[in-house]
């Protein structure tokens, strides 16, 4: 088994139950819930973006994303008129590269669960150039998940390694929990 399927099998409960969250929540029945939603994925990719920094986003550049969805989201909140906030909800941490791989392994991983999530926000009369260019963006950039599967595959484990990845994975799914539960 290698790194991506022993995190996927680690990680598999935190992410059920962020899945579920977000179908219990019906945050994709109405445009109120969908902003909501936003909100909080904007503050969530805020808080990566904090915890990693723009030296590590550099270095990392062809394994995410995350900048680029967060200016998205950005602009998914304007289009909408929703206010863009600061929040000190949960954060996250970097104190090692193995962090890093666990905060990316979710961050790019949501884009494998984009596609679903765009048909829905389609029907509430979003698209690509309104309100889900964010949404948009992850259901197409697959390569970059690619690429960082294929990165965190040769990854070098040192010892611990592997158990930190899995413990910065699991920190940042309850981080998103908390950023997409919490009313702004």
């Amino acid at each position: 088994m290698n790194l991506r399927e022993r995190l996927r099998g680690a990680t598999q409960c935190e992410h059920i139950a962020l899945d579920a969250m977000i179908g219990d929540q019906n945050d994709f029945a109405s445009l109120s819930g969908y902003a909501g939603w936003l909100q909080g994925m904007h503050t969530f990719h805020k808080a990566i973006e904090a915890a990693l920094g723009t030296q590590i986003l550099e270095t990392y550049a062809s394994l995410t994303s995350v900048t680029i969805r967060t200016r998205l989201l950005a602009r998914d909140l304007r289009d909408l008129d929703i206010p863009i906030v600061d929040t000190h909800q949960a954060q996250l941490a970097v104190d090692q590269p193995a962090d890093v791989l666990g905060i990316l392994y979710v961050a790019e991983g949501a884009s494998l669960g984009a596609r679903t999530l765009l048909l829905k926000a389609r029907a509430l009369g979003l698209s690509e150039t309104y309100g889900a260019r964010h949404l948009t963006h992850a259901a197409n950039d697959m390569q970059t998940w690619r690429a960082f599967v294929t990165h965190l595959n040769s990854f070098t484990a040192m010892t611990g390694d592997e158990e930190r990845i899995t413990a910065a994975a699991s920190r940042t799914f309850s981080v998103a929990k908390a950023h997409l539960s919490s009313p702004l």
